[in-house]
């Protein structure tokens, strides 16, 4: 299982890729920018990136991720990681959303659960 972390803040990466690590799932970070550039060099089973509380970005973020992801003829799901304080609609161009804190075994439940649904 190929994960991509998306964040901009490096402690959020790790607090998400180092429990998938554990858990077996190979995982690529990058800050939000370097997004799309990247996703035209990896194909990962699932995107999984934090939205700001109100932030419109991640929409256009996820557009651009799956018309990188489109250049290899597969669909990605994206899970939004959403503060806990969000009024946003966190499902809005996303397979799934998670508001934090969250626990790891959700998480990887959500994983599982998306990259099957490709």
């Amino acid at each position: 299982m190929h994960v991509f972390v998306v964040d901009d803040e490096p402690p959020s990466l790790e607090l998400v890729s180092k429990p998938l690590e554990y858990h077996g799932a190979l995982v690529t970070t990058c800050r939000t920018l370097q997004a799309p550039r990247l996703m035209s060099h990896v194909m990962p089973n699932v995107v999984v990136m934090e939205v700001p509380t109100a932030d419109d970005r991640a929409d256009a973020l996820v557009r651009r991720i799956r018309a990188a992801a489109a250049q290899h003829r597969k669909p990605v799901p994206t899970i939004a990681l959403m503060p806990r304080a969000s009024r946003r609609r966190a499902a809005d161009g996303f397979h799934a959303s998670l508001r934090q804190p969250f626990h790891v075994r959700q998480l990887c439940s959500m994983i599982l659960d998306a990259a099957n649904s490709r």
